[in-house]
């Protein structure tokens, strides 16, 4: 059987913006970029799904270093 597996790259580029009011208005002045990019490869008779989420890196991070980008694939075997 011929291996006819693909090697992909995904790239994700994000800017995200506060949008606080009141007491937490100061947030409207944030404004982060964020850029990440996955490898991952698609075998021979299946179809994968891949979605580019935002998470939090966690509170015991400064408030500029916790945005973050994860990728969840998500892999189908096709029948033919």
């Amino acid at each position: 059987m011929l291996n006819t597996s693909c090697k992909w790259s995904m790239a994700a580029q994000m800017v995200l913006r506060g949008g606080g009011f009141g007491l937490f208005s100061y947030l409207k002045a944030y404004q982060f970029r964020l850029q990440s990019s996955y490898n991952f490869s698609i075998e021979d008779g299946t179809r994968t799904n891949l979605r580019a989420l935002i998470m939090s890196r966690g509170m015991l991070k400064s408030f500029e270093n916790r945005p973050d980008v994860k990728f969840e694939p998500r892999v189908e075997y096709v029948r033919e």
